[in-house]
């Protein structure tokens, strides 16, 4: 999407379709025709389907401790502050866009040289099907009337259709924009679309962020001088760092000043674009300290008014040697190989949430109960699932196969501190981890890049044999050059890409890893 001025991007997304409105400040929240249910620490705002959550916040007010769930069909929220000292804080969405749409988003205003907000402590999930689209939600995105200044801490933004924070249009050159500066701090940013971060006036920064797996552009400086401070960028598709562009005259001039940071690739979108300072070694992920890992940790919370965190470490991640009781999130997630991961725990009750697979299939994302006690058991690459506690504790964890990372309520878990368990007991308790003994190809991968507009390229290992599987290998009208090139298919593995088509292949045993670049669907299919 092109630079905007405030009306026209109001009016495109007012016209998506009717808000349901809602108002915040002193006296609270109040929904209209809204599901609202108490949580312990928060609000929860459940939203039904088709419907927009909407708040408007003027000078002075408030939107803190919400949790907004948008799982239903067609479900959305827009969040609007334009004044001066607003804050959006301890906000939390859960559930995903199911649908590339450009009416669900946070945008905020300062209208004079000495206003300011603050957005802190929010989390935001995005898309359920992540592509590019530049019509599509944003996770922040700031006016180009913006003149003041506003600071946005400890957030944690993936999966945006567009901008993760879109935040470069106080810095056009046209007569309304009014050069306000924005400074991003303790945040972490995951496979957006347009790009992770994008900033364009001198003063604006990113500070102890990391931006990670952009479809496009990790960082994108569009216009002046902005800042990178401390900051890991890595795994974008375009570059890591992108100088200015070619849409507007004032991007040739665009340049970024670097510090203490770590980055693989960079790009000079403009013909005198400039970069001060040089990739400070290999970039690292990490969750930067004080940073949501879940919508119930962030509604409820769990970083303090300074942008640290209110546990007493000191290492960028919370203490993983404690272990929650009673109500909590359970968030299970891998850097990008296959796991198969299991939970015991003592509980009143846990249900599956937030990018959890619920489907019917042998790599469903589950939670129940058997012999006294609840179970958690599924299948992650590249992504997270979060489960919901209540009254519980966790008994033991671990994983079938590779290696699953576990967050409660916003601690990171060490797994060497905790019981370990493999596989789940059957009826009468013994151990039922599965067999790997299938020895004919009566499972299918399909790989369908239909779908997107896009190269997909991708990898994957079975614990069997695996083959092509020419009936179910298709092209749209003879495909494109990328389909010509030949996937490699092995003994157990298989390397490919696709394009304007689906890949086939049939296999004995699990899929054991899976790595996808780009926005291709992969179909799992077990007999």
């Amino acid at each position: 999407m092109a630079d905007e001025s405030k009306s026209s991007q109001r009016k495109a997304s007012v016209n998506r379709r009717s808000y349901l409105k809602a108002t915040a400040g002193a006296a609270g929240i109040a929904a209209f025709g809204l599901n609202a249910a108490a949580a312990a620490d928060y609000e929860e705002i459940v939203v039904g389907e088709g419907e927009t959550y909407s708040v408007y916040l003027g000078d002075g007010e408030t939107l803190e401790n919400v949790l907004i769930d948008v799982s239903a069909s067609g479900a959305g929220y827009s969040i609007n502050a334009d004044g001066d000292g607003w804050a959006i804080r301890n906000v939390g969405v859960r559930g995903t866009f199911d649908s590339h749409s450009n009416d669900s988003q946070i945008t905020l205003n300062t209208p004079s040289s000495d206003s300011s907000g603050v957005v802190e402590n929010v989390y935001l999930p995005g898309a359920s099907s992540p592509g590019h689209s530049y019509d599509g939600a944003k996770g922040i995105y700031v006016f180009r009337d913006h003149a003041g200044e506003i600071l946005i801490r400890n957030v944690n933004i993936k999966r945006m259709q567009d901008n993760g924070i879109y935040a470069s249009s106080p810095g056009h050159d046209a007569s309304d924009a009014n050069g306000g500066i924005v400074r991003v701090e303790n945040s972490y940013f995951e496979a957006n679309a347009t790009a992770n971060i994008r900033l364009g006036t001198t003063g604006s920064y990113a500070q102890n962020c990391v931006l990670k797996d952009c479809l496009d552009r990790g960082f994108w400086a569009y216009y002046e001088n902005p800042e990178i401070r401390n900051c890991d960028i890595f795994g974008s598709n375009v570059a890591d760092i992108l100088l200015g562009g070619n849409t507007y005259e004032k991007q040739n001039y665009a340049e970024v000043t670097a510090e203490n940071s770590r980055w693989e690739t960079v790009e000079h979108g403009g013909s005198s674009n400039a970069l001060h300072g040089s990739s400070d070694g290999t970039p690292q992920d990490r969750m930067p300290e004080g940073c949501p890992t879940s919508p119930e940790a962030a509604a409820a919370g769990n970083a303090s008014s300074d942008g640290t965190s209110n546990s007493d470490s000191t290492d960028g991640t919370d203490d993983e040697s404690a272990l929650p009781q009673g109500d909590f999130p359970l968030t299970v997630s891998t850097d990008g190989d296959l796991a198969e991961y299991v939970v015991e725990l003592d509980a009143e009750d846990v249900t599956a949430g937030e990018g959890a697979d619920t489907h019917d299939h042998d790599y469903q994302d589950r939670a129940f109960e058997r012999n006294g006690n609840w179970y958690v058991h599924g299948y992650t690459a590249g992504g997270s699932e979060t489960f919901q506690v209540a009254g519980g504790e966790i008994l033991r964890l671990g994983a079938a196969q590779g290696s699953p990372l576990f967050t409660a309520d916003g601690q990171r878990l060490d797994t060497e501190a905790v019981d370990s368990i493999s596989s789940i007991p059957d009826e009468e308790g013994d151990a039922d981890s599965g067999s790997d003994s299938d020895t004919e190809h009566t499972n299918r991968v399909v790989v369908d890049g239909t779908q997107t507009d896009d190269v997909s390229t991708y990898k994957f290992t079975v614990s069997g044999t695996v083959e092509s599987d020419p009936e179910g290998t298709t092209l749209i009208d003879g495909g494109s050059d990328w389909d010509t090139i030949e996937d490699n298919v092995s003994e157990d593995s298989v390397v490919g890409i696709v394009s304007e088509g689906e890949d086939a292949y049939v296999y004995s045993g699990k899929v054991t890893s899976m790595v996808i670049r780009g926005n291709a669907t992969v179909t799992i299919q077990n007999e």
